[in-house]
């Protein structure tokens, strides 16, 4: 970054800083979901009667996709949401649950819409990441007497876009 000129370098570490606190939120909705879909998994985990070496495995391949679930999770979080094959939906205002392959893991994804206060917070958290990284250019930008403020902002933007 540092052979950046500094309205760029500006843009892109506001970027990562909403694109990293936005991940963040999407981890923490991850770790709310597992939680809350328990006795789903368990009950998938039982029907696949797997042996030692079976869960080994399936505990493995579950690792794997946690990764896959924290970017879902982020995109529930921004709004669109998110389809796992054919004829599912899962966003904060609408699930639409179909098959779903017999990964334990996917037990753990919401079986209705959001309600009450996850649906005021939800939004808050974009607009509270968004705040953090226009903070962090404004930082940044101070150096330059804020000349290259909106070029910044700009760089801030498409930086987040494409995180």
């Amino acid at each position: 970054l540092r052979r950046l000129p500094p309205y760029v370098a500006a843009g892109v570490g506001g970027g990562v800083v909403v694109g990293a606190l936005l991940l963040l939120a999407g981890a923490a909705v991850t770790c709310w979901w597992a939680f809350s879909g328990r006795a789903s998994t368990g009950d998938v985990v039982a029907g696949l009667r797997v042996d030692l070496l079976g869960g080994a495995l399936l505990a493995v391949a579950q690792l794997a996709v946690v990764p896959n679930l924290v970017a879902w999770a982020t995109a529930w979080v921004v709004g669109p949401g998110f389809s796992v094959g054919v004829g599912t939906v899962y966003s904060p205002a609408e699930v639409t649950v179909g098959a779903l392959p017999a990964l334990p893991v996917l037990g753990s994804l919401p079986t209705e819409r959001a309600s009450g206060g996850v649906l005021v917070l939800v939004p808050v958290l974009v607009v509270l990441a968004g705040a953090a990284g226009g903070w962090y250019v404004h930082r940044a930008a101070a150096t330059s007497r804020g000349r290259h403020a909106p070029a910044a902002v700009g760089v801030l933007a498409l930086t987040a876009a494409l995180l």
